[in-house]
């Protein structure tokens, strides 16, 4: 598929789909119509709501053909940055982090391979059941997110993630960026600029071959149906015995609060 055909296929989408593209958007952005979240391209721009989103999407990845991203976490405060030239971003700070986020990546510096990021990816789906959502980027690897029922702090989020990747022994979880609440994600069902290959949802019994020979065909979007978990009915050893570990979340009255066993 040519360049051209890729995204021409997502400018009619966008155009004569409206409404669904509108649909996915908002089960994307945790059903809220208004939020401060951070468009990419990977220019950053703040966008706030689901209306110039849709713009942003038609314009930088439709039209202009380029990569497109989303922070991973929405924020309720904005920042002034340079009051002359009154350009402001979110306040990072204020971030609702509701989801936790790995990138399976591979690098050929340290000997990694796409069949190594696919095995990374069959270990969370085999760790978390149906309560993760894996999307291959269209690229060099996949997107893991786990929604949670109550919301984490910054120090919680990197240290369920390393949690995470060391327990299940992942060859290709990226370091980079653990625990980055400004993180830009991709957005799924739009093309890869590089490799004219689309960004889609995959299940536990996708093969590999399936998953590339898929993202070459347009595939609509769909609302996410999410299953939030609380992170403690998680924080349990990954190779199944038994030994201490330490339990967050606490209750919906008192969130907050941790006990360690």
């Amino acid at each position: 598929m040519t360049d051209e055909n890729v995204f021409d296929v997502l400018k009619n989408s966008l155009f004569y789909k409206k409404r669904e593209w509108l649909d996915f958007f908002q089960s994307w952005c945790d059903g809220q119509t208004h939020f401060i979240r951070e468009f990419a391209m990977p220019y950053r721009r703040v966008t706030k709501d689901l209306e110039q989103l849709y713009r942003q999407v038609m314009f930088f990845s439709a039209q202009m053909h380029n990569d497109v991203f989303l922070t991973a976490y929405s924020y309720r405060m904005m920042k002034d940055t340079e009051r002359k030239t009154r350009r402001y971003i979110p306040d990072y700070s204020t971030a609702y982090i509701n989801k936790v986020y790995w990138d399976l990546d591979l690098d050929a510096k340290k000997g990694t391979c796409m069949q190594d990021t696919y095995d990374d990816a069959m270990k969370m789906f085999d760790y978390f059941g149906n309560d993760c959502r894996i999307y291959f980027s269209g690229g060099k690897g996949f997107h893991v997110y786990v929604d949670l029922l109550l919301a984490i702090t910054k120090s919680d989020l990197r240290e369920y993630t390393i949690f995470v990747m060391d327990g299940l022994q992942l060859k290709t979880g990226d370091r980079r960026f653990l625990g980055d609440i400004a993180r830009i994600i991709r957005l799924p069902y739009c093309p890869h600029a590089k490799t004219k290959q689309y960004m889609i949802p995959i299940t536990r019994e996708m093969s590999l071959k399936q998953i590339l020979d898929d993202s070459t065909v347009f595939k609509m979007p769909v609302p996410l149906v999410k299953k939030p978990i609380v992170l403690a009915d998680k924080w349990q050893n990954t190779s199944g015995t038994s030994y201490p570990v330490r339990h967050w979340g606490g209750s919906v009255d008192n969130p907050r609060s941790t006990t360690t066993n």
